[in-house]
């Protein structure tokens, strides 16, 4: 690209870190300490990302792992109800049912459909002692735990690096606070500038 000259004036392309602003004579260290800080910031939230990606898969694989202990040691029987589903609180229906695991008989109240009547079978899950037990997180559930804790922890990140940066803001302008105050304390002490 050749230089062009313009009223007398010749303009050439200027090489572009020559732009950068922080390369400004004129401009104060704070404003060059707020660029550098952002611009670290903004590294660290880029990172911040794989990081919470990579938190939200290992607690997957946690959870993923429980839930797999889980179903191990529980035993799927057939309760058999004994009598109509009843409606308790938040429309849930239970109806009280007995069942037999490892020969030993139990009863209990079971989450069934509110079209259960007495002696239909009910699938439920046991331990080893034969009380029942509830069903262990779905696949779906672990995913969407894990990823709502990916979430929480790039959200974490982001108000830590904003607080970071507020705190920073907030000692850059105490620090040319004080400057100001002691240039203006030295100029007011200066005889050069005090003449009447």
């Amino acid at each position: 690209m050749t230089s062009a000259n313009t009223n007398g004036y010749k303009a050439s392309p200027r090489p572009w870190w020559t732009l950068r602003a922080w390369r400004n004579p004129l401009m104060p260290t704070g404003y060059r300490a707020r660029y550098l800080l952002r611009l670290f910031l903004v590294i660290l939230a880029t990172a911040a990302i794989p990081a919470a990606v990579t938190v939200g898969v290992g607690q997957f694989h946690r959870l993923e792992t429980d839930a797999g202990h889980q179903r191990a040691a529980l035993h799927r029987v057939d309760a058999v109800a004994d009598g109509d589903a009843t409606t308790v609180g938040s429309g849930i229906a239970v109806a009280q049912s007995h069942w037999t695991y490892a020969g030993v008989a139990h009863t209990g109240s079971v989450p069934v459909r509110s079209s259960t009547h007495g002696n239909d079978r009910i699938p439920i899950l046991v331990n080893a002692n034969g009380d029942r037990a509830t069903e262990p997180p779905t696949r779906d559930q672990n995913m969407g735990d894990a990823i709502l804790l990916g979430i929480l922890a790039f959200a974490g990140a982001l108000l830590a690096m904003a607080m970071a940066a507020w705190v920073a803001d907030y000692q850059i302008d105490r620090y040319r606070s004080h400057r100001w105050s002691r240039e203006w304390q030295l100029l007011s002490t200066d005889r050069r500038w005090n003449l009447r």
